[in-house]
């Protein structure tokens, strides 16, 4: 494995973040399921990345290492009629999960949001993984579209709260991303915006 170069928080944002995590604390929340705040690092990872529409997977790698745990990719095929564009998360193993909703979809969280142990998590190492939003576009007796799952609304900011396996320890995170049906429901559209664990 790589070895990561640790990167230090300015003073301001060191104790906003602690400040967030006592008043976490004190209000019996947990982000990462660890003993105590100060018991854990944080890993944070920026991106400014456009999924493509053509299939190509971008990598959610929070080990830095030789293999991403997650990915997001977007599928768009014509199936017997409808034209579909769907937004995929796929785990690299089955020990790499996402919080699911209903319907089979993964889950958009709204910052804050608890992510860890007892949380209702779902497989993301299937064939495809588990959609985010599925778009079908028909054009029997003129043109409508149906753009369903959590993340359908208007591109906006959401979280996926992920479990995954590092040389076999469980951790705990999340990827932030801005994600929807774009314009006139044409396809769907996401950009990963960070991770961290």
């Amino acid at each position: 494995m790589k070895s990561r170069k640790s990167v230090e928080l300015n003073e301001r944002l060191s104790k906003r973040w602690l400040g967030y995590a006592a008043a976490a604390g004190a209000a019996g929340v947990s982000m990462f399921a660890v003993p105590s705040p100060a018991a854990a690092d944080i890993i944070y990872t920026p991106a400014d990345i456009v999924i493509p529409h053509d299939g190509i997977p971008v990598p959610i790698d929070f080990g830095h290492g030789a293999a991403a745990n997650f990915s997001l990719w977007i599928r768009s095929y014509v199936d017997f009629g409808p034209f579909s564009s769907d937004l995929f998360l796929y785990g690299r193993n089955a020990a790499n999960l996402v919080i699911g909703q209903g319907q089979g979809f993964a889950a958009r969280l709204a910052a804050g949001a608890t992510i860890g142990a007892g949380q209702k998590f779902a497989p993301t190492h299937r064939t495809f993984g588990i959609p985010l939003i599925a778009l079908k576009r028909f054009y029997s007796n003129g043109t409508h579209t149906t753009c369903t799952g959590p993340w359908a609304q208007p591109a906006r900011s959401g979280y996926l709260g992920l479990e995954f396996d590092i040389s076999g320890q469980e951790h705990f995170g999340w990827a932030r991303l801005n994600a929807g049906c774009l314009v006139g429901g044409r396809r769907v559209g996401a950009i990963l915006t960070g991770y961290a664990f």
